[in-house]
């Protein structure tokens, strides 16, 4: 019967987890964003599906993929809970080298002496994966306005610590039904988790797996223009260390009002691209002084409100795809 029950759960977690997947991909993702959701899919269907009788190869091919579950839900998370851009060569020269990490586990656990110790990293790496997953979940929590996010990204730690420490006792079990219960409650586990996955991201309202916000018809105006007047006007932006609860309490605003509009009728997805727009439109203007005048970019960096050269070059970067200094070159006097 748990068998059965087992089996079955699996199957629905496969449709579920194939289902959800077409509807993200189908709504449009950026390439950088669908290759490691792409590459969780196939490895976590790898490891559902691995007990069922294949042909060798294709057996070692799942198995290749389920060595790379807990690396790839790492790389899912940040995929998810960051709105920075992951190098796709990055992502595949780590997996490689994860593949080759786990292969060779392999090879020393056929040595009996050393087999306990093997399995004993081997779970070890598993569960730092986990955890660096859940170090995703949280950071950039307090900046983070898209309210769908916010929620999952509680539901995400209880899920991986459920999931997790079924999943380890699955695999130290040594009773055959003992084993069976486990698997069950895991793959049930699963199953729960990625409908609920299904459920908050079907309507496509916030699309927290985008790249950017999709701004809704503006219901604020009036907050609006107060924003944009303390911003442009009083260019409040420059307050270092400035959050979100400093700025609701600056415009006399309710938080959580605020974190709607700015990211509903504003469309920033997080409170420092929020910020960091409006010092990137100053940095752009200083980078056009010309002559004797011209101000440093490391000048530029601290009077737009950043407090060192490298998160100015990263800002400035992800909002014209040009560093500051390809950016001033590319409009000097030809």
């Amino acid at each position: 019967m748990t068998e059965q029950i087992t089996f079955t759960t699996t199957l629905l977690s496969v449709y579920s987890i194939v289902i959800t997947a077409i509807l993200i991909f189908r709504n449009g993702l950026a390439k950088n964003r669908a290759v490691p959701l792409g590459l969780f899919i196939f490895a976590l269907i790898s490891y559902l599906v691995m007990d069922v009788e294949f042909h060798p190869y294709l057996f070692e091919f799942l198995v290749s993929g389920a060595f790379l579950l807990p690396f790839s839900f790492w790389k899912l998370s940040k995929m998810i809970f960051s709105d920075d851009d992951q190098p796709l060569g990055r992502l595949g020269i780590e997996a490689v080298i994860v593949l080759i990490y786990y292969h060779g586990m392999i090879q020393l656990g056929y040595n009996e002496v050393l087999l306990p110790y093997v399995m004993l990293v081997v779970k070890i790496t598993s569960i730092s994966f986990l955890a660096l997953s859940v170090v995703e979940s949280q950071r950039g929590k307090k900046d983070d306005l898209v309210k769908s996010r916010l929620k999952l990204r509680k539901t995400f730690v209880y899920f991986i610590a459920i999931t997790g420490l079924i999943t380890i006792l699955t695999e130290t079990s040594l009773a055959t039904t003992e084993m069976l219960t486990l698997k069950m409650l895991q793959r049930i586990a699963i199953l729960l988790f990625s409908s609920y996955f299904l459920v908050v991201n079907s309507t496509w309202k916030e699309g927290f797996l985008g790249k950017k916000a999709n701004p809704v018809k503006v219901l604020h105006q009036e907050l609006i223009n107060a924003i944009q007047e303390l911003m442009l006007d009083q260019k409040f932006y420059k307050q270092e260390g400035l959050t979100i609860g400093q700025l609701a309490e600056k415009l006399n605003e309710q938080e959580y009002k605020l974190r709607s509009v700015i990211n509903q009728e504003m469309g920033y997805r997080n409170f420092p691209a929020f910020i960091n727009s409006f010092r990137i439109e100053e940095a752009r203007e200083l980078l056009l002084i010309k002559g004797k005048e011209k101000p440093t970019i490391q000048e530029i960096a601290f009077e737009t409100g950043f407090n060192s050269i490298g998160p100015f070059n990263r800002a400035f970067k992800a909002e014209t795809n040009l560093t500051p200094k390809a950016f001033r070159d590319q409009n000097a006097p030809q």
